[in-house]
C-alpha cells in the first residue's frame, strides 16, 4: 500500500493560485494577498516568514481557515505543535473540505504533543463529515487501540478493510480482539505528562499488566477511569473481568448494577453476562447473552464455545458441533496471528488463510493473501489464493461476515434475558489468595531411605535449553516388579544430547522397596537401564502372566521391556513392533478394546526433524523456542494382539487428530459407558477427548470430542499449555473430574463433570484459579493426605528453564491443596507442610503411591534440577483408610476402569483405577479411601469393566485388602 500522508501546502497552493489567476478580473483584499504570500513563503519553506503572514490574515479574518491552516502548518514545521494546535483549534466545522483538513491536522498534531482527548475530538469531527476518511481512521484507530479501546476501534479499522486499505495491523484487530491492544508507553508517557489527571490513556497499559500481572494496582486504575469516563465500555468490561475473575460474586452484582446503556454494545460486556448466567444456573439466558456476544462480534471464539456446550442437550444440538468445530479454528486462527507482528511469517499467514477458508471466511482469507504479497511479491501461494478468494469476498457481505454461520438460523428471541439478583446467593469468601496452615505435613526421605538419583538432560548452566525436548523432565513407574507388595521405583533418565545410546553414565535406574524402610539400586541385576533419551513411564501386566512390565517413551524409539517373574526384565520392543521413532513424551498401557489385553498408547510431541534443525536464541544465546514453530507429530495406539505383539491402528481408530504436541495422558471410564476414554493434555493446541465408541474388541473406534464436552479450552475459551493430568472425583457426586495443570500465567483447570457427562470450567469456583496464575505447573496428583475422604491437589512447579524464564521466577516452590469438602480448595502454607515446600525446584513429574504402606499416601518427584524427591506422608491424626488392590481376571489384569464404591454412614466415596496418570508417570495400581473417623465400611461395592459387580459388607478399617475378580472374600495384605 503507498501512504496517505495529508499536508497542507499543496492544497493551499492549489486555492491560492486560482486566486493569483482571477487578479486581473477582480480587486484583491488584503487578506487574501496575505494569504497567498503565506502560501508562497510556507511552498519555499521561509516557515516563520509564513506564519507572521497567516497570522495577519487572521487578525483581519479569525475564522479563515486558510489562514488558520497555514499557519498551523508553519508552527508544525518549526516544531512548536502546542502553536499549531492553539491555531487550528479555532477552525469552524463547516463541514468544507478546507475544514476537514483543517481538524484532521488538529488531531494530528495532537496525538504528537500527548493531547489524547483533544485529538479523539478532532478525528471524529472528521469523520463524522467523511466516514471513509483514510488518514482519520488509521489515525483514529491507532489511538483507541493505544489506549485498549480495540472494540471501538473496530469500525475503523473495517472500514479500512473494506476500502481496500488495510495492514497487518488491522487484520489482527478482526482476528484477534482481546490481544490486539497497540503498545506504546512513550505515547502514553507523554499523555500523561500533558494531561495528568486524565487517566484514560492507562487503559490500554492497564489490560496489559492484567494480562501479564493482574497486580491489585489495576482494579484501582479502572476504577479511577471508569469514575471519570463512565461511558467508555472498555473500561467497564475489564473492570467486571477483574471482579469476576476474583470470584466475589455481590462485587461483580453492585459493578452491573452500576452499569450505563453504551455498555450494551460491547459483546464483551454480554460475554461476561452469560458466564455469570451460566453460574447461577440461567442456560437459557446464558445462551442468549452469548448469542448477543456473537452477533456484535462474530469471531468471539470464546462465545462460539460457550454456545457449543449449552445447546449441546438442547433441538440445536447439530448447531452446537458445527459451534464446536468452529470455536477450535477460531482459536487456532487467533493463536497463529498472535506471533509478533514486527517478524510475520509466511507459513502462520498461509496457515491462517487456510484455517479462514474451512471457517467459510473469504474476505479475511483474501486480506490475509493481500498482506503477504505487501510483504513480498515471491510469495506465489498468496497470489493462487487470492485469485481463487476475490470472488467469494466481492460477495461477502462484510469483514466478518462467514458463509453458512451455525447461528444464521437462530433466533435470539427464543431465549431470555438474565434476572440479576440483587444480592449474591452466598457472601463468597475470596480464599484463592491466601494460604493456611493445616495439619498435613511431608518429608522428604529420598536420601534417607537409599534414593539417590540426578536427573540430567543434556544443557550446561551457562548455555541452559538448546532443544525444546530438553525441558520435559524424567518420568517416573511406580511399579511393584517382584510382587512382594512393597512398591518399587523406576525413573527415567534423559543424559547427553545428541542421543548416544553407548554412553554409560546417564541411564534410566529401578530401585527396589526392601520393605524395612529402605531402597536398593538393581538397575544391573534386573537388566534394565536404558541409555535412550528417556521421557515417560507406564507400568503394566501387557502379557497378563501377573507381572507388572514397562513401556519407556524415549526420543527416537521407545522401549518394551517384559517382566521375567524372576526379578529380571527382557526387551521385547523389536518383537512387540512397538518402538517407533518419534519424539514420545507420556505413554500409557490400558485395555482400549475391551478384550481385557493391555494396549499400548504413545503421547508425541513435535516432528523430530524440527526440532532438531530449529534453534532459537536469546542474546545470541542459545535457548528452547516455544511450541507454536513446531508442526505436531501424530500420536500412535497399538492394538494387543495377545501373542506378544501389537498391531498400529492408529489410522483406523479414529485418533488421528491435527495439532496435538501431547504432554500427558490418561484413560478412564469418564461416562459410565464401562469403555475407556482417552484425555490428551496438548501444550498451546486444544486438548484430545476420545470417546471410545467401540461395539467390539474388533472394531476399536474413537471420536475426538473435547471442545464439544467442554475439555478442549478452559472457561474463556482459551488454549493452554496443558501438561500434568490428575483425575478424581473432586467434588464427592460420584463423577470423575480433571485437573490440568499449566503454563505461567495461565490459570491450571479444574474440569467438573456434569450429569449429561460433559465438562465445565470450575476452577474459580474452587479456589484454584489465582494461586496458579504465578506458577508454571507440571505433575499434579490428587491424594487424600488427611485421610478424611476429600481429594487433595498437589502440585510440581518449575519454569521451562532457567535461561527460558526471562523476567518471571525460574524456580518455583511446590503446592498443597487442601480440599475442604465437595470440590473447595484451600492452598496449605509451606511453612506447615514442611521443609521440601519451603524451597524452589524445576519441578517436574509427580507420582503417587504408599512406599511405607502404612495407608498414608506418599508422593514422588523428579526435577530438572536437584534429586529426586520421595514424600513421605506424616500428617499426625489421619483418618483411617482402606487400601484396596485389584485383579482383574476377566478383565484386564491390571483392573484399568474398574469402579469402586465405598458407603459409609453418612456419605459414599466412588474412586475408580485410572490408567495412563498424567504426566510422564505411572501411579501405584492401588486406591486409598479416606474414611475420616469410621471404623468400618457398611458396602464395599466393585463394579469390573467385564461387567461383574462385586458387593462386600461391613469391611473392616485400616486394611491393606487385595480383592481377585469373581473371588467370593477379600484378602488382607500383610
Amino acid at each position: 500500500m503507498r501512504p496517505h500522508a495529508a499536508t497542507w501546502t499543496p492544497l493551499l497552493l492549489i486555492l491560492l493560485g486560482a486566486a493569483v489567476c482571477f487578479c486581473p478580473l477582480v480587486a484583491v483584499s488584503s487578506s487574501t494577498r496575505l494569504l497567498r504570500e503565506a502560501a508562497a513563503e510556507l511552498s519555499c519553506e521561509r516557515y516563520a516568514e509564513a506564519e507572521r503572514l497567516a497570522v495577519r490574515a487572521m487578525s483581519d479574518d479569525p475564522t479563515s481557515v486558510h489562514a488558520r491552516g497555514i499557519a498551523g502548518e508553519a508552527a508544525a514545521k518549526q516544531h512548536r505543535d502546542e502553536q499549531a494546535i492553539e491555531y487550528l483549534r479555532g477552525v469552524l466545522d463547516d463541514g468544507s473540505v478546507d475544514a476537514i483538513h483543517a481538524l484532521y491536522r488538529l488531531g494530528e498534531r495532537s496525538m504528537v504533543v500527548g493531547h489524547a482527548q483533544q485529538a479523539e475530538q478532532a478525528l471524529r469531527l472528521v469523520l463524522n463529515r467523511n466516514s471513509t476518511h483514510l488518514q482519520a481512521n488509521r489515525k483514529l484507530a491507532k489511538l483507541l487501540q493505544i489506549q485498549g479501546r480495540t472494540w471501538e476501534s473496530m469500525p475503523l479499522v473495517e472500514t479500512l478493510a473494506l476500502t481496500g486499505q488495510f495492514r497487518k495491523a488491522e487484520l489482527m484487530v478482526i482476528g484477534d480482539l482481546e490481544d490486539a491492544v497497540a503498545v506504546d508507553y512513550q505515547f502514553v508517557e507523554t499523555c500523561l505528562d500533558c494531561e495528568p489527571t486524565d487517566s484514560l490513556i492507562l487503559l490500554g497499559r492497564t489490560r496489559v499488566a492484567i494480562r501479564n500481572q493482574r497486580d491489585r494496582s489495576s482494579e484501582q486504575t479502572l476504577r479511577n477511569i471508569v469514575a471519570l469516563h463512565p461511558h467508555i465500555a472498555e473500561s467497564q468490561v475489564r473492570l467486571g473481568q477483574l471482579l469476576w475473575e476474583r470470584g466475589t460474586e455481590q462485587e461483580f452484582l453492585d459493578w452491573h448494577a452500576e452499569l450505563g446503556e453504551t455498555a450494551d454494545g460491547h459483546p464483551e460486556m454480554w460475554f461476561l453476562r452469560g458466564l455469570w448466567a451460566k453460574s447461577r444456573l440461567q442456560d437459557s439466558a446464558a445462551i442468549r447473552c452469548f448469542l448477543e456476544a456473537t452477533e456484535r462480534f462474530p469471531n468471539h471464539s470464546g462465545a462460539g464455545f460457550q454456545l457449543s456446550q449449552l445447546m449441546r442437550d438442547t433441538d440445536d444440538h447439530q448447531v452446537a458441533q458445527r459451534l464446536a468445530e468452529r470455536a477450535k479454528l477460531r482459536r487456532q486462527v487467533e493463536y497463529v496471528i498472535g506471533e509478533p507482528s514486527t517478524s510475520p511469517t509466511f507459513g502462520g499467514m498461509r496457515k491462517v488463510v487456510g484455517l479462514l477458508k474451512s471457517l467459510g471466511q473469504p474476505f479475511e482469507a483474501a486480506a490475509w493473501c493481500h498482506v503477504a504479497l505487501l510483504y513480498s511479491d515471491e510469495e506465489t501461494w498468496a497470489r493462487d489464493e487470492l485469485r481463487e478468494l476475490r470472488l467469494a469476498a466481492s460477495e461477502s457481505s462484510g469483514v466478518l461476515s462467514a458463509r453458512n454461520h451455525p447461528l444464521q438460523s437462530i433466533d435470539k428471541e427464543r431465549f431470555p434475558l438474565p434476572v440479576w439478583p440483587e444480592h449474591a446467593l452466598t457472601e463468597a469468601e475470596v480464599i484463592a489468595a491466601q494460604s493456611l496452615d493445616g495439619n498435613v505435613q511431608f518429608i522428604d526421605m529420598a536420601s534417607d531411605v537409599g534414593i539417590r538419583f540426578d536427573y540430567y538432560n543434556g544443557t550446561t548452566a551457562s548455555t541452559g535449553l538448546v532443544h525444546i525436548l530438553q525441558a520435559t523432565g524424567g518420568g517416573i513407574g511406580v511399579i511393584d516388579y517382584d510382587q512382594d507388595g512393597w512398591p518399587d521405583l523406576y525413573f527415567a533418565q534423559s543424559g547427553p544430547f545428541p542421543v548416544d545410546p553407548t554412553q554409560i553414565e546417564y541411564r534410566d535406574r529401578l530401585f527396589r522397596n526392601l520393605g524395612n524402610g529402605r531402597f536398593a539400586d538393581v538397575t544391573a541385576q534386573a537388566g534394565l537401564g536404558d541409555g535412550s533419551y528417556s521421557q515417560g513411564v507406564s507400568a503394566g501386566d501387557f502379557n497378563s502372566d501377573g507381572y507388572p512390565d514397562l513401556y519407556v517413551a524415549n526420543v527416537y524409539g521407545n522401549r518394551l521391556y517384559a517382566n521375567n517373574g524372576d526379578g529380571t526384565f527382557r526387551d521385547v520392543t523389536e518383537e512387540a513392533g512397538v518402538a517407533g521413532d518419534k519424539w514420545t513424551t507420556s505413554c500409557m498401557i490400558a485395555d482400549l478394546n475391551g478384550d481385557a489385553l493391555p494396549d499400548l498408547y504413545e503421547v508425541n510431541y513435535a516432528l523430530m526433524q524440527e526440532v532438531i534443525d530449529i534453534v532459537c536464541k536469546h542474546e545470541g544465546q542459545p535457548k528452547s523456542c516455544t511450541p507454536t514453530m513446531y508442526t505436531a507429530e501424530q500420536d500412535r495406539l497399538y492394538v494387543n494382539l495377545g501373542d506378544g505383539r501389537f498391531e498400529d491402528v492408529t489410522d483406523a481408530s479414529g485418533i488421528v487428530a491435527s495439532d496435538g504436541k501431547g504432554l500427558g495422558v490418561v484413560a478412564a471410564d469418564f461416562d459410565g459407558t464401562g469403555r475407556l476414554n482417552v484425555f490428551v493434555g496438548n501444550d498451546t493446541t486444544a486438548n484430545f477427548y476420545f470417546v471410545n465408541q467401540s461395539t467390539s474388541p474388533e472394531t476399536l473406534s474413537f471420536q475426538e470430542q473435547a471442545v464439544l464436552m467442554g475439555l478442549g479450552f478452559d472457561e474463556l475459551g482459551l488454549y493452554q499449555a496443558c501438561m500434568g493430568l490428575a483425575v478424581d472425583d473432586a467434588n464427592g457426586d460420584g463423577r470423575l473430574d480433571l485437573f490440568v495443570t499449566n503454563f505461567y500465567d495461565e490459570s491450571n483447570t479444574l474440569y467438573v463433570q456434569n450429569s449429561d457427562r460433559s465438562y465445565g470450567d470450575q476452577t474459580r469456583d474452587a479456589g484454584l484459579r489465582e494461586p496458579s496464575l504465578k506458577m508454571l505447573g507440571f505433575g499434579a496428583q490428587f491424594l487424600d493426605a488427611e485421610l478424611d475422604g476429600w481429594p487433595d491437589l498437589v502440585l510440581a512447579n518449575g519454569h521451562v528453564d532457567r535461561t527460558f524464564a526471562t523476567g518471571v521466577p525460574d524456580r518455583m516452590t511446590p503446592q498443597f491443596f487442601r480440599n475442604s469438602g465437595k470440590g473447595k480448595f484451600v492452598e496449605l502454607s509451606a511453612a506447615s507442610l514442611g521443609m521440601y515446600f519451603q524451597e524452589k525446584y524445576l519441578g517436574r513429574a509427580l507420582a503417587v503411591l504408599d512406599w511405607n504402606r502404612d495407608g498414608r499416601e506418599d508422593f514422588c518427584v523428579s526435577h530438572l534440577d536437584a534429586p529426586a524427591a520421595l514424600l513421605s506422608n506424616q500428617t499426625p491424626d489421619a483418618g483411617h483408610f482402606l487400601a484396596l488392590r485389584l485383579r482383574g481376571v476377566q478383565s484386564n489384569r491390571d483392573a484399568i476402569g474398574t469402579v469402586v464404591r465405598v458407603k459409609l454412614s453418612d456419605r459414599v466415596r466412588v474412586r475408580q483405577v485410572i490408567g495412563g496418570d498424567g504426566y510422564l508417570v505411572s501411579n501405584q495400581r492401588q486406591l486409598v479411601f479416606g474414611l475420616g473417623k469410621h471404623q468400618r465400611i457398611e458396602q464395599l461395592s466393585i463394579e469390573w469393566p467385564s461387567g461383574l459387580t462385586q458387593t462386600f459388607h461391613d469391611v473392616v478399617a485400616d486394611r491393606e485388602t487385595l480383592l481377585v475378580e469373581g473371588s467370593r472374600n477379600l484378602v488382607f495384605l500383610e
